[in-house]
């Protein structure tokens, strides 16, 4: 490596200033330092793009990092450019922000909240509804929490402000007063673990259920060295992997599932079924060695996750012929699949859910799986436009998760329903109505109701704009 290269890599990795401004980009060999820049220039000020080759062949590896000169342009490019492909032809790229030096190879199990959540210094006597007056207008806030004192129930003169989107909280962090002094929080995984004394968790913040604990005497996932050359003794001859999953699943939980076992080299995930409510998700998964791919399938074979979703993880035999019959098969299932496609864009097309019209036949698109509720549903009504406005929101509370795809099919029976949804690794959500007495009909229904053996608790949801605080008596 020369000298020029090497300045590059140090001042790229020695730039963690401002914080994740930085962009780990996987994309296809054959792409060039003038196609990164082109297409993600747009987004911002780039003070650097480093690809990464092979030390030994000096051949481009397929990584590249891109350093903005502000969070907010990596948070927009990060958000529009993940999953694009930037030469017609070529495999989609994957977006993610790099790790801080600090950091090294090791990723947080809840890494999305830490860009979405801002830590704050506030005057003691501010309430959450002056914070909110003033950093709602950088986007849309999930929550505002001031921290206390358990005792007395004081403002310790702190908060956490908690948006959406990457790309409002990095607005926030760069537009807001400066007296609040924002930083980006720590994820929950992380203050969590530390407390326990460093407990292995999962890339979803949760207790690991692949990672061996060494508490345990065994473990369903063997442990390995990352720069091992693969499990010994397996090579059934495919890299790729087909996947089925739940259609809750989306592509940056898939690679992290799929990237515990090493040598993962690409991972696209798609929908099948419906816009509003696909069926399920399949993903597409690459190995660089056959080894690790036949690990993987032998090891996430059957695996549920989401919790009640099992994984149906198949190979792909790229370079054996396919029998001529199969081929037959494989050509009326795609054309079968555009005619179902194309039937559920002209369903939408005229206002309805395809979800109505696949019930109507005794069809679930959520995988075959009907919806038993203990309370009296109407038919399924037809969903409001995602970009109307939301009028009035109920608060859902779930014994156990149930799927997103099960929510908005029992919600969507009292119209102008916008969405349904559980919090990720939560077993809360809400349903978003544009209508308010469609809202009410749900809770007056619904609430107390049994849905597939989960009791739902069902309330009116606290509107961040109207919250009052409860004078103490004292």
């Amino acid at each position: 490596m020369d000298n020029q290269n090497m300045y590059k890599r140090n001042s790229i990795s020695n730039s963690e200033d401002p914080p994740m401004s930085r962009l780990f980009v996987i994309g296809p060999k054959t792409l060039t330092e003038n196609d990164y820049r082109k297409h993600f220039e747009e987004f911002g000020s780039i003070e650097e793009i480093w690809m990464v080759n092979d030390k030994a062949s000096g051949e481009y590896k397929g990584i590249t990092y891109i350093k903005y000169s502000k969070t907010s342009e990596a948070a927009c490019a990060l958000e529009k450019m993940n999953g694009s492909a930037l030469v017609t032809g070529t495999r989609r790229i994957k977006v993610m922000i790099a790790a801080s030096r600090d950091q090294g190879a090791k990723r947080d199990g809840n890494e999305e909240e830490k860009m979405q959540r801002l830590f704050i210094v506030c005057p003691k006597t501010m309430r959450e509804d002056d914070l909110y007056e003033h950093f709602q207008h950088f986007g849309d806030l999930d929550y505002i929490n001031i921290v206390k004192d358990k005792n007395t129930r004081e403002s310790k003169g702190i908060a956490y402000v908690k948006y959406n989107r990457f790309s409002d909280a990095a607005k926030a962090f760069e537009e807001c007063d400066r007296k609040y002094k924002p930083v980006f929080a720590e994820p929950k995984s992380s203050e969590q673990n530390q407390r326990r004394g460093g407990e292995k968790r999962d890339y979803f913040g949760g207790p690991s259920p692949l990672l061996p604990n060494p508490a345990s005497r065994s473990s369903s996932f063997n442990s390995f060295p990352m720069d091992a050359p693969g499990p010994s003794g397996i090579n059934e001859g495919f890299t790729k992997l087909t996947v089925i999953a739940s259609p809750d699943i989306n592509q940056d939980q898939l690679w992290k599932l799929f990237d515990i076992v090493p040598g993962l080299d690409y991972c696209e995930i798609r929908y099948q079924g419906g816009h509003m409510q696909p069926a399920r998700a399949i993903g597409e998964i690459v190995y660089a060695s056959p080894q690790w791919a036949a690990h993987a399938k032998d090891k996430l074979h059957g695996f549920e996750y989401p919790p009640g979703f099992r994984l149906i993880v198949k190979p792909v035999f790229d370079g054996s012929p396919m029998p001529q019959d199969s081929q037959e098969k494989k050509k009326d299932i795609m054309q079968l699949a555009e005619t179902i496609a194309q039937a559920s864009s002209l369903i939408q097309a005229a206002g309805l859910d395809p979800s109505t019209i696949l019930n109507l036949k005794g069809i679930s698109d959520s995988g075959g799986s009907s919806v038993h509720c203990s309370a009296k549903l109407p038919n399924p009504k037809p969903f409001s436009s995602i970009d109307d406005e939301c009028v009035s929101r109920c608060f859902i509370v779930c014994t156990t998760p149930i799927s997103n795809s099960v929510l908005k099919d029992v919600f969507c029976r009292f119209g102008n329903l916008i969405d349904a949804y559980l919090l990720p690794n939560r077993n809360c959500g809400y349903a978003r109505y544009s209508d308010r007495q469609s809202c009410e009909e749900a809770i007056r229904v619904l609430h107390g109701a049994e849905v597939n053996g989960v009791r739902l608790k069902v309330i009116v949801a606290e509107e961040p704009r109207k919250r009052q605080k409860l004078e103490s008596p004292w």
